[in-house]
C-alpha cells in the first residue's frame, strides 16, 4: 500500500523538476542547478515513512546544457558599452556554435523611462552596436539570424529602482533555437 504512494510521489516530484528544468532552461535560458533545487524542496514534501523505503531504480541525471549568452549593459540615455569580465569566453563560446551552424540572436533593451521614441531608437541602437562587435571579433555576419529592438517589454530587474534601470539597459547575444 505504501510503495504506489511512495511511486506517485517520486513521480510527482520528478514531473515538477522537469517542468521546471523546461521551463528555466528551454524558455527562460537561464540553466543552473540552483534553479532547479530551488523549485521544490523535495526532502521536506516527502514524509519520512516513505523516505525510509528503498528504492530499486536509481535516475541519472540529465546532461546540463549551457547556452551561452553575451549580455552587455550601457549607460542611461547612452550607447557606451560596459562589456562583463566573461565577454571572450562567450564570445569564443558563440563562435564555436556559429561554426557548426547554430545562429545568433541580438536584442537591444532599454529601462521604462523616457519617451518612446527614445527607448526605440536606444535599444535598436544598443543591437546593432552589440552586432557590429561580433563581427569586429570574428563572428560571421551570416551567423547573425535577427537584431532586434525590445525596448522596455521584457525588463530583467525592477524600472522602480536605479540599479534596476541599469540592469534593463543591455544588449543580449545568445544562440537561436534550434528548428
Amino acid at each position: 500500500m505504501i510503495r504506489p504512494v511512495a511511486v506517485t510521489l517520486l513521480l510527482t516530484a520528478l514531473w515538477a523538476l522537469g517542468s521546471v528544468w523546461y521551463y528555466d532552461c528551454k524558455i527562460k535560458r537561464v540553466c543552473g542547478p540552483s534553479t532547479i533545487t530551488a523549485a521544490l524542496p523535495i526532502a521536506t514534501a516527502v514524509p519520512a515513512s516513505i523516505r525510509a523505503l528503498p528504492l530499486t531504480t536509481t535516475l541519472s541525471p540529465q546532461p546540463q546544457v549551457v547556452t551561452p549568452v553575451l549580455t552587455v549593459h550601457f549607460g542611461r540615455k547612452s550607447t557606451d558599452m560596459l562589456l562583463p569580465a566573461d565577454a571572450d569566453e562567450v564570445l569564443q563560446a558563440l563562435l564555436t556554435a556559429s561554426a557548426a551552424g547554430r545562429k545568433v540572436v541580438v536584442t537591444g533593451h532599454s529601462d521604462a523611462r523616457g519617451a518612446p521614441e527614445l527607448k526605440s531608437m536606444l535599444s535598436a541602437q544598443r543591437a546593432e552596436i552589440l552586432r557590429d562587435w561580433l563581427l569586429s571579433r570574428g563572428l560571421p555576419a551570416a551567423a547573425i539570424s535577427t537584431v532586434e529592438s525590445r525596448e522596455d517589454r521584457e525588463p530583467i530587474a525592477d524600472n522602480k529602482t536605479a540599479a534596476g534601470r541599469a540592469s534593463n539597459r543591455r544588449a543580449i547575444a545568445t544562440l537561436a533555437p534550434q528548428e
